[in-house]
């Protein structure tokens, strides 16, 4: 009978201890003689709204005087969307022993995530987190990773683009295979479905590949669509603009910079919202909270915007009310 109680407190203890052990690995622990933090930047690609959210971010890790420019360090880096290089870099990380890692994407947080299971992962603009396999659930993340998404559901995005013009054809741009966007186009062909639309497939495995991809559709669709995908975020979107515009077709955009280039409309994430919400949960972080029971957040409100330069161009009218209503106008 001792022998089984002896064996059932080992069995209990082991079971505890590795409770405590995985805690661990989620949060940071409070240590009263730590005096410094670090916290690795790693940007897959890069262009003037990711940067945005970058400043966001730092800027509102730094909240409050627990976190300031004496006690903190970032480590900044990009890879240029090449994954070997982007794990070269979360390894001088880990070997820097960062605090935490913030990363932007889902390629480059999937490839931060093969990395350590241990370091707290803090992501921005990943559209669908859950579904590509970052985290368990937008309630609680289940692992070491929480952060915020650029969702903007496709149904409110169309409904949007149809209200300023009447197309019946639109070309999906996109990433050939990227999950992010693989998802995008199943709604956006339900969407097609329902509302008699019919939905193109354009996707590339490069800027070449997608720039003769849409010359060898532009005549068979009314429009065309940047999805939010690194692709379009990375080239692409320029790509498309242009051979849209020499045709005289209107394009629509889940990318705020998109409407800002020429793309027509875009009801969007804007980059430096999220941006901020993903510093405030590092913030809690480096105070001690548990990675595993945050909730990953998206944008609070979709950012509307239209380009009037490029509805005058095509022969559009947007109508005063229109004009009022969206939380941005480019004249």
């Amino acid at each position: 009978m001792k022998k089984i109680i002896i064996l059932f407190a080992v069995i209990v203890i082991i079971i505890i201890g590795g409770i405590l052990s995985f805690d661990s690995s989620t949060r940071i622990e409070k240590d009263p003689s730590k005096d410094s933090f670090k916290i690795g930047i790693v940007s897959w690609v890069t262009n003037e709204e990711f940067e945005k959210n970058i400043i966001s971010f730092k800027k509102y890790v730094q909240l409050d005087d627990h976190f300031n420019e004496n006690n903190l360090q970032f480590i900044e880096r990009i890879s240029n969307a090449d994954k070997s290089k982007h794990q070269e870099i979360v390894q001088e990380f880990i070997d820097e022993k960062v605090d935490l890692i913030f990363t932007q994407t889902t390629s480059g947080t999937l490839a931060v995530k093969e990395m350590t299971q241990k370091i707290p992962i803090v992501f921005s603009v990943v559209t669908y987190p859950v579904e590509a396999g970052i985290i368990n659930d937008l309630e609680q993340s289940g692992n070491n990773i929480v952060g915020t998404r650029n969702y903007i559901s496709i149904e409110e995005q169309f409904d949007f683009f149809l209200e300023i013009s009447q197309v019946n054809k639109i070309g999906f741009i996109h990433r050939e295979n990227e999950s992010n966007s693989m998802i995008q186009i199943n709604e956006a062909i339900e969407y097609g479905n329902k509302h008699g639309i019919e939905i193109i497939d354009i996707s590339a495995t490069s800027l070449e590949n997608l720039e003769n991809k849409i010359n060898g559709n532009i005549s068979n669709v009314d429009a065309l669509y940047q999805a939010c995908d690194t692709l379009v975020q990375s080239g692409g979107e320029e790509i498309a603009i242009r051979i849209a515009t020499e045709n005289n077709k209107p394009t629509f955009s889940c990318n705020l910079d998109g409407v800002r280039e020429g793309a027509l409309a875009g009801k969007v994430a804007n980059f430096e919202d999220i941006g901020q919400e993903s510093g405030s949960m590092a913030h809690k972080i480096l105070e001690g909270k548990d990675v595993r029971n945050m909730k990953t957040k998206g944008p609070s409100i979709a950012y509307s915007i239209i380009n009037l330069k490029t509805a005058e161009s095509l022969g559009i009218e947007i109508s005063k009310d229109m004009e009022y209503s969206v939380r941005e106008v480019i004249r």
